[in-house]
Formats: C-alpha cells, sequence, structure tokens
C-alpha cells in the first residue's frame, strides 16, 4: 500500500514515520508505502514537514431577498401577521416586493409599514420610501391585519428587488 505525505495534508521534504504497533521509526521524503500482509493492519504516525492550509472555497454570498412570515395573534374571526424582509446582499438595498397568496376567506384589513395592491387571494406588497433601503444583511418589518382564520398561513411567499440593481 502506498500514498505520499501531500495526500495527508503535509508539505516538506523530510517526514518522520513511526509505526503505531512496533514504534519502530523511519524517515521519508514523501512516500509513505507498506507491505500489508492479508487481513493485516499498518498504521503510521506521521511527523516532521508543515501542515498544508487549503485554500477554501469562497462560499458565494446569496443576493437578493427573502422574506419570512409569522402569524401574531389569531382570534378565529381575523389575526395578524408580520413579514420580515431580509436582504441578502453584501451591499444596501433599495427597494423591495413581497408577493404572497392568502388563503380563501382571509382578506387584509389594514398593513402598516408596506403598500399592497389587492387584499385577498394574491396580494403584492411594496416597500413604502422609509423602509425601502435595507443595509447589506439587514431587515424591516411589515405586518398586517386580516379578517378569517389565520391557521394557514400564505403561500407563494417570494420577494424580489428591482431589476435595476442586478438581482
Amino acid at each position: 500500500m502506498s500514498t505520499t505525505a501531500s495526500a495527508i495534508g503535509l508539505t516538506g521534504d523530510s517526514f518522520t514515520l513511526r509505526d503505531t504497533w512496533t514504534n519502530a521509526a523511519g524517515t521519508s521524503t514523501g512516500t509513505i508505502s507498506a507491505a500489508v500482509p492479508s487481513h493485516g493492519t499498518v498504521v503510521y504516525r506521521v511527523s516532521g514537514g508543515t501542515t498544508s492550509t487549503p485554500t477554501p472555497t469562497p462560499t458565494p454570498t446569496p443576493s437578493g431577498c427573502t422574506a419570512t412570515y409569522r402569524l401574531v395573534n389569531d382570534w378565529g374571526t381575523g389575526f395578524q401577521s408580520e413579514l420580515t424582509v431580509t436582504n441578502n446582499g453584501p451591499s444596501a438595498l433599495d427597494g423591495w416586493t413581497v408577493k404572497l397568496t392568502l388563503a380563501g376567506g382571509q382578506t387584509i384589513t389594514s398593513l402598516w409599514n408596506g403598500v399592497n395592491t389587492g387584499t385577498t387571494g394574491a396580494v403584492t406588497v411594496k416597500n413604502t420610501p422609509y423602509n425601502g433601503s435595507i443595509a447589506a444583511n439587514g431587515t424591516t418589518t411589515f405586518g398586517f391585519t386580516a379578517n378569517g382564520n389565520g391557521s394557514t398561513a400564505p403561500t407563494g411567499v417570494t420577494c424580489t428587488t428591482p431589476t435595476s440593481q442586478g438581482r
């Protein structure tokens, strides 16, 4: 069996190999090999050289926004909800639009921190002038009260940003 010091994350040109079963020691310039009998095991402790640190692959930063729904209060014939808009990008976000579909029988009676189009079924909510700019990785919240039973959450909750921002 054979491997190399670089395959186990070490760099350099001189390594000490210590057999953990027999405590025998040897040296290597990078190749680590052993004759392994059938049904046998060989274990080496390798020292020397330096530990190589792999270059991390950067995690792409998602851009745009997301909206998270939360039921605040439900009194059977009406309910109150909040949606938190999160800027997932590395720079400030100027403007957002949230789309959602209310369940049958649910009708928005009041909305704050946003401007809505539609009050039942498919509803669109856009930012107001004072909460359109969201700092990088920041949030803003809007809420509404509605008639109907709040036990069924809206479906199709999506958040988009203006196309002029490239998101």
